[in-house]
């Protein structure tokens, strides 16, 4: 059988990169919701960073909705204090 070329190789590096990045940002995602559910806001807080740094991209949709909780988490952690 003839061997994958580099182009299938690197399909399928950046599909399992892909795959990996989303169950990541699943997982994280969780952790937040469980998180403002406690009304932990400085973890939740922590969370959304860390999304945000995953995503640098400022125009990426997802980099957008996490900045946006970010903020409100944000404003609930300088109501509290």
């Amino acid at each position: 059988s003839p061997k994958p070329d580099a182009y299938d190789i690197a399909f399928d590096k950046k599909r399992e990169t892909e795959e990996l990045m989303k169950k990541l940002l699943e997982e994280k995602e969780f952790e937040i919701e469980r998180a403002t559910n406690l009304k932990d806001w400085e973890t939740a807080a922590e969370y959304l960073r860390e999304l945000c740094a995953m995503i640098p991209d400022k125009h990426d949709a997802r980099h957008i909705k996490y900045n946006r909780q970010l903020l409100q988490v944000e404003a609930r952690l300088n109501k509290n204090r």
